[in-house]
């Protein structure tokens, strides 16, 4: 298993992309990422349903749900929903696992971290600044090349455990 989150991973950073902003072109990359950023983090509770929810991405939606279909986290089946980013509400998301937060404006996925603050929900952003805006997972181009932030003081406020392998291949914040 660490074998194959390495490789992909190396692969990950090898491809390189011209546009900062999360597009379709990089949805089925950070689909990837996020599948196998599940093998590596544990949370402090388990269900029959591992709930993927992805707020205002279509494609990154459409990437996750092909990506996971008929797959496991543990014993939980994988089930990914979609969420306007208008629709938004804390409230919806008690059952989640991981919450995939929309690009825009900084002003509105902040407030909507805050929102998430007490749920031991895994959130992942995209863009500049996020995990040190409380984002336990941020995207961020770098060098035109797909990387990550990790926020483990974030995660360890929602009880949620990232293991040391996934810790070293993300940059700490």
């Amino acid at each position: 298993m660490k074998q194959t989150l390495i490789v992909l991973l190396l692969y990950c950073f090898s491809i390189p992309f011209f546009d900062a902003k999360a597009s379709t072109e990089d949805a089925p990359l950070r689909s990837a990422f996020i599948f196998q950023f599940t093998k590596y983090i544990e949370w402090p509770t388990n269900s029959e349903q591992f709930l993927i929810d992805v707020i205002g991405d279509q494609e990154l939606f459409e990437a996750i749900k092909s990506n996971t279909s008929g797959k496991k986290v543990g014993e939980s089946t994988i089930t990914v929903r979609f969420t306007n980013s208008e629709n938004f509400s804390s409230s919806q998301f008690l059952k989640s696992q991981i919450v995939i937060l929309p690009t825009g404006s900084t002003k509105e996925i902040r407030s909507n971290l805050a929102s998430l603050k007490k749920l031991s929900v895994l959130t992942i952003s995209y863009g500049d600044g996020m995990a040190a805006d409380g984002s336990i997972i941020n995207f961020i181009m770098s060098d035109n090349h797909l990387r990550f932030e990790i926020n483990q003081q974030a995660a360890e406020n929602k009880k949620i455990k990232i293991r040391s392998q996934l810790l070293r291949l993300g940059k700490a914040i």
